[in-house]
């Protein structure tokens, strides 16, 4: 007997950064491993009205399940709507959309307090204890399930300091190095006088961002940042780097982690809601163990 035969979309974050390319590759493949699953690939482009588009073209199809990476939390009970009125499974990647959705991705509080305690030991390691300034870069199309990132990396640094730093900034800076450059500069520029700056990126091309930036002024050695991703091991690795730890959700996992969880909620099985990646903490220290 052939086995039953399945249409699963996936609606991706976007084709302008790594990460989520690799998310999307990494299911293409995982998939061809499944001659009865037939793999739709549409792109959000990080742009709500697209990925309301991509999710009522797998309504009309229909899909049998649906994935959705989609950064604008604001618009997921809308997309889920529109596939719970076809019956249709499925999975929010790394942002949820409650609470139709089974969860799949990073444990933000702790991937947060994971580089939030590295900040804090390399903060009381080279700057005796001291900063001046904490500057959280933030993406205003999250709400709070992913911000737990931030949040946790914040309380995890004023716990490993031993104090509240005076001026801590929420600062907008997108999900892309360049964003992050633009509004880091600006930034940098009002305070000419701060020479101790710690930077916890909502991802690692922010974190990079906001280094690019210093670096650009002349300035790298006012700031330590922290990212999350683990997909710039190139700037962990420089010498020197001023980026100092991440955590790697892995993405070239993710595709098999997917078709495993797809797979069986097709088939009936009772899934948990939110199913986590395997947080892993980054330094410079801790790479070479890693290879």
């Amino acid at each position: 007997m052939s086995p039953t035969e399945y249409t699963i979309g996936f609606a991706g974050l976007s084709e302008e950064a790594d990460f989520p390319v690799i998310v999307r590759r990494s299911l293409e493949q995982a998939a061809a491993e499944y001659p009865n699953v037939n793999l739709i690939v549409r792109d959000n482009n990080m742009d709500d009205a697209t990925a309301l588009a991509n999710i009522e073209e797998f309504a009309s199809i229909p899909v049998d399940l649906a994935m959705i990476y989609h950064l604008g939390e604001r618009v997921g009970p809308t997309l889920s709507s529109t596939l719970l009125k076809k019956k249709i499974k499925m999975i929010a990647v790394d942002i949820p959309i409650p609470p139709w959705a089974v969860y799949f991705g990073v444990n933000n509080h702790e991937s947060g307090s994971i580089v939030g305690e590295e900040l804090a030991k390399w903060i009381n390691t080279y700057w005796e204890g001291q900063v001046e300034k904490v500057l959280v870069l933030t993406e205003s199309r999250v709400l709070d399930f992913v911000r737990a990132r931030s949040t946790s990396a914040l309380d995890a640094l004023i716990a490993g300091l031993g104090y509240t730093p005076s001026d801590i900034m929420y600062l907008e800076a997108g999900n892309t190095r360049e964003p992050s450059i633009q509004a880091v500069t600006n930034i940098l520029h009002r305070w000419p006088d701060v020479h101790r700056i710690a930077v916890i990126g909502f991802n690692d091309e922010t974190a990079a961002g906001a280094l690019d930036a210093a670096r650009d002024l002349g300035r790298e050695e006012d700031m330590v940042a922290v990212g999350q991703g683990g997909n710039l091991i190139d700037e962990l690795e420089r010498p020197n780097s001023r980026m100092i730890a991440s955590v790697a959700y892995n993405p070239e996992h993710y595709g098999h982690q997917l078709m495993s969880l797809a797979l069986r909620m097709l088939t009936g099985e009772r899934v948990a809601r939110e199913n986590y990646i395997d947080n892993q903490r980054l330094t410079a220290a801790s790479l070479p163990y890693l290879r």
